[in-house]
């Protein structure tokens, strides 16, 4: 975990890695996993350990929910979503750490601990922090060896997936069809015949929408909607008081309970072994540096000097605080806390180098005074009090709900509020507020269990539905708002919208007819359209235009060089505008940018490489022995 340990972990890939890992649990420690029914998964007779299924579950989770920002979807974070999702990480994790066990590849200690001990994260004023990582998987529920795993496993994905995509190559003509199809362009008159502009035109009299209402009455009923009445309940609702006793009592166990462990606070000097110098040369510096030491000069000014560690030399060789069992190369740890303080040691040989270390100081942890602590222990106890009578809320609410004609026993007996909601429509709230109890019944397990027979036909209460870990609800249906005809006037807005597109799409599709006959009776396309009242838009285009519809552009670029030109092409968008347009020339662009040209090289041969690895990734999983049981 040393600071010259930082080969091939320094750029962005490895800040990306570590940075999303740190997300990832910082989002929620492995006890807000659910171990429910967890299926095993065996990859070519390697089987996962069932917490590592639990915890991908919940990575996956946590990057779903980071994703979606203030707008939830409970539906996509349910384990039912979650766990296929999982599967399939473990399997590409597994098959890929498979292959590079057959190629011989691993992703050495020194590179893991590397990354953990440069990351920002773990830094106090640019320093590595042993207290900060401890109290960060102390805080996760997690282990430094699960950290490193973790990033040992998105390394591993990182190396063979670079690999791959790195010694993608293309021959050189197929770099030519691509520049030639890069530097293609395309001279179009073009005509955009908009719907919208028929549809201010386009009018229908109560006539018309008398006669379209009564061909199409049976269409113009409302839905099913649903009233319902439920109970709700949140863990925050049952915290009580806790009184000064309960939080001495609860300091006293926690202090009688807390382990203090020593930390060390040291200074190294590091000297490399490689080709500029060996072994016996380095001993002999160390012997140099000892020397000058023993003659009063400072540890922190011969590490300035010499020391080869880039993260640490400038601050005279500083590594701050460490404790036993904290990441640290055994050798390196071994002999820290083997020293006094005020000691130098002699060369300490880990995978880094030979290092020379300075013990400063060395202190034992506390727990900390009751007054700092009074506020987080108020906070424990509440929870831990009110996580039991939570549970044993559910359960009698269960029990008496069970037989009970509606809420009004189990709200009594429990001593709750039933609250009423505003209608309910299967797939949508009918209303347009956005406040919480509407955002209740948005989440689609809600919306299911209104709708389910024993709710609407038999009047029955619901389940207990977990919305969350700390939040459920029960419910049953006050009112069912049968369909019902609705009126003329209740949908003559929605008639005379459907009427007047009707008619501006006919009106729109007669225009486009009538130029293009005009063009078969011998007229140029140019005519047809001055003729028309319209006037045509001279565009030249590349593939990557952007001041055009994306769609249009690629019905344009289709289009067959040889038999497109002059020829009068149609096409019509999603939200029903017509383009009428004719290729009047294409031509390849040699004025191109050679800075262009060295891109589109390089993104040939991304493209290339994520083939490459996508290819190699179902080749691989073809001829493995995948089992989900």
């Amino acid at each position: 975990m040393l600071r010259s340990i930082r080969n091939n972990s320094k750029g962005t890939i490895a800040k990306i890695i570590i940075a999303a890992i740190l997300i990832i649990f910082a989002l929620g420690g492995l006890s807000t996993c659910e171990n429910k029914a967890v299926s095993p998964l065996k990859v070519n007779g390697e089987t996962v350990d069932q917490n590592e299924l639990i915890l991908e579950m919940q990575i996956v989770r946590n990057q779903l929910l980071s994703n979606m920002g203030e707008n939830v979807d409970y539906e996509q974070l349910s384990q039912e979503k979650i766990l296929p999702l999982a599967i399939n990480r473990l399997t590409e994790q597994l098959l890929i750490e498979q292959s590079l066990d057959d190629m011989l590849m691993t992703i050495p200690d020194s590179m893991v601990e590397n990354i953990i001990f440069n990351n920002p994260s773990f830094q106090d004023k640019g320093v590595f922090s042993n207290q900060l990582l401890t109290n960060f998987i102390n805080n996760q529920g997690i282990t430094i060896p699960l950290l490193k795993r973790r990033i040992a496993n998105d390394l591993n994905q990182s190396q063979l997936t670079s690999g791959i995509a790195l010694s993608h190559f293309s021959m050189p003509f197929n770099e030519k069809i691509f520049l030639d199809i890069f530097n293609e362009r395309r001279k179009i008159s073009l005509l955009n015949l908009s719907l919208d502009d028929f549809y201010k035109d386009s009018d229908a009299s109560l006539d018309e929408l008398e006669i379209f209402y009564k061909k199409n009455k049976l269409d113009f009923k409302s839905d099913l909607q649903v009233i319902v009445e439920f109970i709700e309940f949140k863990l925050e609702d049952l915290f009580k008081p806790v009184s000064n006793d309960e939080v001495i009592s609860e300091y006293n166990i926690q202090l009688s309970q807390f382990a203090p462990e020593e930390s060390r606070e040291i200074s190294h000097i590091l000297l490399e072994i490689n080709d500029d110098q060996n072994e016996v040369q380095v001993l002999e510096k160390f012997k140099l540096i000892k020397q000058r030491l023993d003659k009063g000069e400072l540890f922190a000014d011969l590490a300035l000097e010499f020391s080869q560690d880039l993260g640490s030399s400038g601050q005279g060789g500083y590594l701050g605080f460490i404790e036993e069992d904290s990441g640290f190369p055994d050798s390196f740890e071994k002999a820290v806390f083997s020293m006094n303080v005020g000691d130098i040691s002699e060369p300490v040989k880990t995978e880094a180098g030979l290092h020379m270390i300075s013990l400063t100081s060395k202190e034992k942890s506390s727990l900390g005074s009751l007054d700092t602590l009074r506020d987080e222990i108020e906070e424990q106890i509440k929870i831990r009090k009110a996580r039991l009578d939570y549970i044993n809320l559910l359960e009698e609410a269960a029990d008496i709900s069970f037989n009970a004609a509606d809420l009004t026993e189990p709200a009594e007996v429990l001593e709750m509020e039933i609250s009423v909601s505003p209608p309910i429509n299967r797939t949508v709230l009918s209303g347009q507020s956005t406040d919480d109890l509407n955002e209740i019944f948005k989440i689609e397990k809600v919306r299911s269990a209104i709708f389910t027979d024993e709710i609407l036909a038999e009047g029955l209460n619901s389940e207990i539905i977990e919305l969350g870990e700390d939040h459920s609800i029960l419910l049953r249906a006050k009112d069912v708002i049968q369909p019902r005809q609705l009126s003329l006037n209740e949908v003559k807005d929605e008639i005379l919208l459907t009427l007047k597109t009707t008619k501006a799409k006919n009106k729109l599709d007669e225009t486009s007819k009538g130029i293009f006959e005009k063009v078969s009776s011998g007229a140029s396309f140019e005519k047809a359209v001055i003729a028309s009242n319209y006037e045509l838009k001279e565009l030249t285009l590349s593939r990557g235009s952007v001041d055009i519809d994306p769609q249009l552009l690629d019905n344009i670029f289709e289009k067959h060089r040889s038999l497109s030109l002059s020829k009068v092409n149609e096409y019509q968008s999603p939200d029903g505008d017509i383009y009428l347009y004719i290729i009047t020339d294409i031509f390849k662009d040699d004025g191109i940018e050679p800075e262009s040209i060295v891109a589109l090289g390089q993104q040939i041969q991304s493209i290339g490489g994520q083939q490459d690895i996508s290819n190699f990734m179902n080749s691989i999983r073809l001829k493995s022995d995948i089992e989900v049981q």
